[in-house]
């Protein structure tokens, strides 16, 4: 009856939509009641905090102890029968195919962990894919009663985007050393409140859809106000992110970006926004954004350093590309060793399997996942992903609200950033990484229950 209650159980996935009446928007008493909502709150500061990756208390990231502290709050008011301030039962349901993804990959953990030469630390690892892919992605969906508490969510996602290009400009300007050794040959690359840049730019990368189509829109404003509100905040974000000299967190953002116009394109989405164009946009879109990319690639940012480095063939540039590439071929070799069961997630086990010392540290996810869960552990995060793409290019294809439409364009583009980013940098259990496909999944349910709600009502004689 609790799973029932907690939502945990499956629905099936709809295509319909339609416009958002706006006289179904919640009253301001409900708004009022939402932000004063426990669960909602801690759930808000957990995002705040996303950008403080390696703060911790009692061994945990601060940010996790919100949102365990906010899953407590909902599971308490559920035990309660208080659930005004929750999200219906349906939108708290997880999707199958996400269902699906997160038990094959956990079964296939614990499969690994029975081999693994220190069991119970694998199973603990085993656990944290659990606690994302299921009981965060669950925890957010069942905070969103409504569209407030869903631009809440994205705002505070932006908002810690800023807390970190607010720390990386501490760093880049001197005021604090926030990287390391300054005497270090990446010392000019800067990485904010993370232990290396690629955290940073990957964050960034992620976020640039949400800043680059100004989601959420406040339409009260004016053309030129809202081009600052635009284009300011997008300009911020790819300046740090150009400063963190990550080159595959550059390539990221600019994947996601050509994405999104493409999905635009095909959606035809200036005509379902009912957009028109405008000089100020226009100005925006051919002047000031092909000075931006000139002015940034002669600014000696260090994401253009590394590039022109690589080019020229710098030593340290070149050992990292080869290390990962030794690393790779050492992560195949044990596939065809461990192919349905892998070595395992706990530490001991990869001392046994060890790469060869002229190998990187693990940076390809996925080749990660295949070694320590086996195959079958990245089929179940394929399964996770692919559902995340399918839904969100249905998000964008049948969304007629003016709204959310733009906020399912850059998700599409931010998951398509984040899975590209993967391949790149270990982010299993970073939950940047998992940001958009959880928020994919909360406005596929809140929209569900926007169309349900509007078929129950009874119609206008």
């Amino acid at each position: 009856m609790l799973a029932e209650a907690m939502g945990l159980g499956v629905t099936s996935l709809g295509t319909a939509d339609a416009p958002h009446d706006p006289a179904q928007a919640p009253s301001r008493r409900a708004r009022a009641r939402a932000k004063r909502s426990a669960p909602v709150g801690l759930t808000v500061l957990g995002l705040w905090l996303l950008s403080f990756n390696d703060a911790r208390v009692g061994g945990q990231k601060v940010s996790d102890w919100c949102f365990v502290l906010a899953a407590g709050a909902v599971i308490a008011n559920l035990l309660s029968g208080r659930t005004q301030k929750l999200a219906p039962v349906a939108m708290r349901r997880t999707p199958p195919l996400v269902l699906l993804g997160s038990l094959v990959l956990m079964t296939a953990g614990a499969l690994s962990s029975l081999f693994a030469v220190d069991p119970i630390t694998s199973m603990l690892e085993v656990a944290r894919y659990g606690s994302v892919t299921l009981l965060w992605f669950w925890l957010l969906r069942a905070v969103t009663q409504n569209r407030e508490t869903l631009w809440r969510l994205v705002r505070a996602f932006k908002a810690t985007v800023l807390l970190s290009c607010f720390g990386a400009a501490l760093g880049l300007f001197g005021v604090l050393q926030m990287n390391g050794d300054p005497a270090a040959p990446n010392a000019n690359r800067q990485s904010a409140w993370f232990n290396h840049p690629n955290l940073l730019a990957f964050l960034l990368a992620t976020g640039l859809p949400l800043f680059f189509l100004d989601v959420p829109r406040v339409t009260s404003t004016s053309e030129v106000q809202r081009l600052v509100r635009r284009w300011v905040p997008t300009a911020i974000v790819t300046f740090f992110l150009a400063s963190t000299g990550s080159i595959t967190g550059m390539m990221a953002a600019g994947a996601g970006l050509v994405v999104m116009a493409v999905a635009g394109e095909l959606s035809s989405g200036r005509a379902r926004r009912g957009a028109q164009t405008k000089p100020g946009a226009l100005f925006a879109g051919f002047i000031i954004v092909p000075i931006a990319v000139v002015a940034l690639l002669q600014s000696g940012a260090p994401v253009v350093e590394r590039f022109d480095s690589f080019r020229g063939g710098n030593a340290s540039i070149e050992y990292s590309v080869e290390s990962r590439d030794k690393f790779n071929e050492y992560a195949v070799d044990q596939i065809g060793d461990r192919l349905l069961v892998g070595i395992g997630l706990d530490l001991a086990s990869h001392k046994v399997f060890p790469p060869p010392s002229s190998a990187a540290a693990a940076h390809n996810m996925y080749l990660t996942v295949l070694v320590d869960l086996g195959l079958p552990g990245l089929v179940g995060l394929v399964i996770i992903l692919w559902w995340a793409l399918k839904t969100g290019w249905q998000l964008v294809r049948k969304t007629q609200d003016p709204e959310l439409y733009p906020l399912a364009l850059a998700l599409l583009a931010s998951t398509v950033t984040a899975i590209i980013t993967a391949y790149f940098h270990p982010t299993q259990h970073f939950r940047v990484y998992w940001f958009p496909v959880a928020m994919i999944s909360v406005l596929w349910g809140l929209r569900r229950q926007e169309l349900a709600d509007a078929a129950a009502e009874p119609r206008a004689v």
